[in-house]
């Protein structure tokens, strides 16, 4: 089967290597494609001469004619077609005349083609040269053959004998951005939370810049396939990673003074590698790192918080920003979302908080909770209350009644907290948060910004004459 090149160019004639289409049933079909980072200038041509190859599909006896019909989709001839744009395997024994379409511009082409010595067979292969096509969009471009009885048919489109089709070309992005699962360490509720549990230094997620090459096969207008270098200018392009960077604040005496000294962010190559010496970021402001765009690699950001100030629970979101080699790239950022920072605080569960006094229809034990901060160190307490559909209503501390403040000392415990001022806290915080129905229970979790949280349910009978407890999970 002959089988020549398609290439493609923008605004230009460019010679390169592709592949011919092959229309036979169980062929590849050969599509070529091309990077849709390619800048459209108005149009994009394909040349080079690009054959069509298909079966002939039904039999050409000697003395009698068919007519061959080809549509094209989302492309038109740059180039007129002739009659010696058909060939077969006997062409010495066959005529051919373009007899409709075929001028540049055209979207279809109607050869009649006469057998003039040994018959043409059913699967004898019949190829169109192509030299140059045009597009307006960069998308997916068909071409149809289809064989017809009569020249009223194929005028008409109906009664085809046999049809095939397949994409020429098509485009997809080559330029890649994708977030790498990582697994920061957390922010050290026994330090403060002013450090991580391995230090002052953490990662704040990974990202792989690259080339979705790999089983695509994607090329430029050359017909060569893309590399990274070619499409982006690494030393322009840049990596912006957003978050709360007041912990990385450099100190005055010891004290966060509101400057940032970008070394304090840092890229080290390896996806999910621990931390150490990297490139420094080219900014930091108190919201936004701007890293230089590494090549092709996957990338770990990092960085060294200052020890004094307190780390914020966060995710970090990058954009990445291309900037191409040259006009005939067009590029568009992309964002990713990366790590997440948490504390290592500690949680209980009251799996079973009976239901609350203080309804139309009250429970028949008073209920009250106790927390209790196990540790050295001091810090807050936040709750999550949950009724028996499920619903959920986070609180801190200090909304509930009787608390000005979340902080729980070290080794402190809370005075006696009646579930009636939960629950009142949680339908303030979402009024239709109810227990409701023949189970009216609820169940809290308690979570502590310290290592070792402890909480115990208490439960009185109505009249006094009973007292028991339930500790927490």
């Amino acid at each position: 089967m002959k089988k020549k090149l398609l290439a493609l160019s923008v605004a230009s004639v460019v010679a390169g290597q592709a592949a011919a289409l092959d229309l036979t049933p169980g062929n590849a079909a050969g599509t070529v494609i091309y990077a849709s980072e390619i800048t459209n200038t108005g149009s994009i041509t394909i040349t080079n001469s690009a054959d069509v190859t298909s079966i002939l599909g039904f039999s050409i006896a000697q003395g009698t004619s068919k007519y061959l019909r080809y549509n094209f989709s989302n492309v038109v001839l740059g180039a007129a077609l002739t009659a010696g744009s058909i060939a077969t395997a006997a062409s010495a024994t066959e005529s051919a005349t373009l007899s409709s379409g075929g001028a540049i511009g055209s979207d279809f082409a109607i050869f009649e083609l006469t057998d003039t010595g040994t018959d043409l067979a059913t699967n004898d292969d019949i190829t169109l040269s192509l030299t140059q096509m045009h597009i307006a969009t960069a998308a997916a471009t068909t071409v149809t053959y289809t064989l017809y009885e009569t020249a009223a048919d194929s005028v008409a489109e109906t009664g085809a004998l046999y049809s095939a089709s397949g994409s020429i070309y098509s485009f997809a992005q080559a330029l890649t951005f994708t977030k790498v699962a990582t697994t920061p360490n957390e922010i050290d509720v026994t330090a403060d939370s002013q450090q991580f549990t391995n230090g002052l230094t953490n990662d704040q997620g990974s990202y792989t810049i690259g080339l979705d090459v790999g089983g695509l096969g994607i090329v430029d207008t050359a017909g060569a396939a893309v590399t990274y270098g070619g499409i982006v200018n690494t030393t322009t392009s840049t990596v912006e990673v957003a978050g709360d960077y007041s912990a990385v604040q450099d100190l005055t005496g010891g004290v966060p003074d509101g400057t940032f000294t970008a070394g304090n962010v840092v890229a080290v190559n390896g996806a999910n590698v621990a931390c150490g010496a990297g490139t420094a970021a080219s900014a930091l402001t108190a919201s936004l790192a701007t890293l230089g765009a590494p090549a092709a690699a996957s990338i770990t950001v990092c960085q060294t918080v200052n020890g004094v100030s307190v780390i914020p629970e966060q995710t970090f979101s990058a954009t990445y920003k291309p900037v191409a080699t040259s006009a005939a790239w067009t590029v568009s950022d992309v964002d990713a979302t990366l790590s997440t920072h948490q504390k290592n605080g500690d949680s209980a569960d009251i799996n079973l908080s009976l239901t609350p006094t203080n309804l139309t229809d009250p429970g028949v034990y008073s209920n009250y909770v106790r927390i209790s901060n196990k540790t050295g160190i001091a810090g807050d307490v936040s709750m999550l209350v949950y009724n028996d559909d499920g619903d959920v209503v986070a609180l801190d501390l200090a909304d509930i009644a009787g608390f000005s403040t979340s902080l729980l000392d070290a080794q402190a415990s809370t005075p006696i907290i009646n579930v009636n001022d939960i629950f009142a806290a949680a339908q303030a915080a979402d009024p239709t948060f109810d227990v409701v129905g023949d189970s009216r229970k609820l169940r809290i979790i308690v979570s502590g910004e310290f290592a070792d949280v402890d909480a115990q349910n208490i439960s009185v009978s109505t009249d006094g004459s009973t007292f028991f407890t339930f500790g927490s999970m």
